[in-house]
């Protein structure tokens, strides 16, 4: 089960990433979104604190897990679109404390 926190959304986030960069048959994707781990998962688990974004997150999930039992994939597109417009708005309304430096505290 997802906990409902900061640190479980961002982990599966991250692993729910991972394994689409896997599944796209480009290694090189794979290996630049590792790259990125320590970077997604400090910016994540501010995002996270959020509980609107942890809700539109886990609204995704399930619209994603859905979409792959369906079997219909060509929507899968227009979800993640869908989402990452959906989650800008979130992230403009969380911009103002980024130049917190306790935001990205390790």
């Amino acid at each position: 089960a997802l906990a409902d926190s900061p640190e479980g959304y961002v982990d599966y986030d991250y692993r729910l990433y991972h394994v689409l960069a896997i599944a796209s048959g480009n290694p090189i994707y794979a290996l630049i979104f590792n790259g990125f781990k320590s970077l997604y998962r400090r910016v994540g688990r501010y995002y996270f604190t959020d509980s609107a974004a942890r809700e539109l997150a886990m609204k995704f999930y399930d619209e994603l897990t859905a979409i792959a039992e369906s079997g219909q994939l060509e929507s899968a597109r227009a979800t993640v679109r869908q989402y990452g417009l959906n989650s800008t708005k979130i992230w403009q309304e969380l911009r103002t404390n980024l130049s917190d430096p306790a935001v990205f505290a390790s």
